[in-house]
């Protein structure tokens, strides 16, 4: 395939959607909702018929174009037919049109030098299986006065509780880039289905995950509880619920895309297993933007 950089405004995102949907290995990283809520400037790799396709999210500094990973998003993907995809002529264009680049992609890509290998975790609904760390957090959970359920129209106040719990420990929650989060959960489309997880003290919100479902996956979004709830098994009562409903629809459950080793400790307790994906990265940005970025970056120092 000969491809060609289009931006997301000169794509028929209906068309777009219909092959991610047509697409056996494409997820809803790839769909017009996801990639518009996490990034409001993206391309994507094609030709004009859009039979093969790799959005990138894209930003612009001191006008130098470059790859991305977008926040809350995890991958890029191949699109369409994966036959038609031309790796080196992919890993040529890539660096050659984006100067610099950070690229996360769910294939290893040749071509690209510098790369380093990711992890992320998923239960099949044959493998789901609690550890005992899990087995024990849920009896705690039992013996409490705490009780769970599902329930979209509680969603934004779950939302809510996760910035303020989460920007405790991260500032990213507490900034303009966590309203992707907002519009991820706004105006879905009709493949894509909201999944909201509470946990209440009689009728007071201590804590809920937020999901989506797409095809055969569901993919947990962000979650937390208050420090009481944490205590008494709070998060795993909450993640067992939905990957309960999960496993009874014999669908995939997908943890999402952090990298942090006790978010991947707690994951396994549910028997879940490493997935790779990999980062590739590089910079043939002109010296005087390589300059000011070391500046910027001894500045913050």
């Amino acid at each position: 395939m000969r491809g060609k950089w289009l931006h997301h405004t000169d794509i028929d995102l209906e068309q777009w959607d219909a092959r991610v949907a047509a697409s056996h290995g494409a997820s809803i990283f790839s769909t017009s909702h996801y990639l518009n809520a996490t990034c409001s400037n993206w391309y994507a790799y094609t030709d004009s018929e859009i039979n093969c396709a790799v959005p990138v999210g894209v930003s612009k500094k001191l006008g130098v174009q470059q790859i991305y990973p977008p926040f809350f998003h995890r991958y890029s993907e191949i699109v369409g037919d994966s036959s038609l995809f031309d790796e080196e002529q992919f890993s040529a264009h890539i660096q050659q049109h984006f100067p610099k680049g950070v690229f996360h992609s769910k294939e290893h890509i040749n071509g690209i030098s510098k790369s380093e290998t990711f992890v992320h975790q998923t239960i099949e609904h044959d493998h789901f299986k609690l550890k005992s760390q899990a087995k024990r957090m849920l009896k705690k959970f039992e013996s409490s006065e705490l009780t769970v359920e599902f329930n979209n129209d509680r969603a934004k106040e779950v939302l809510q509780l996760i910035k303020y719990e989460l920007s405790k420990k991260m500032e990213l929650y507490a900034s303009a880039d966590s309203s992707a989060l907002d519009r991820l959960i706004s105006d879905l489309p009709a493949n894509i289905h909201l999944k909201t997880v509470v946990l209440y003290d009689k009728h007071k919100i201590q804590g809920g995950l937020l999901a989506l479902e797409y095809k055969d996956t569901v993919l947990y979004l962000k979650g937390t509880t208050t420090a009481s709830a944490k205590k008494i098994g709070g998060m795993y009562a909450l993640m067992h619920h939905l990957i309960k409903d999960t496993m009874h629809s014999k669908q995939i459950f997908d943890f999402g895309g952090s990298r942090v080793e006790g978010v991947r400790f707690f994951n396994t307790r549910f028997n879940a297993k490493d997935k790779t994906y990999f980062c590739y990265h590089w910079d043939n940005s002109p010296g005087w933007y390589k300059f000011l970025t070391r500046l910027n970056q001894w500045r913050k120092k």
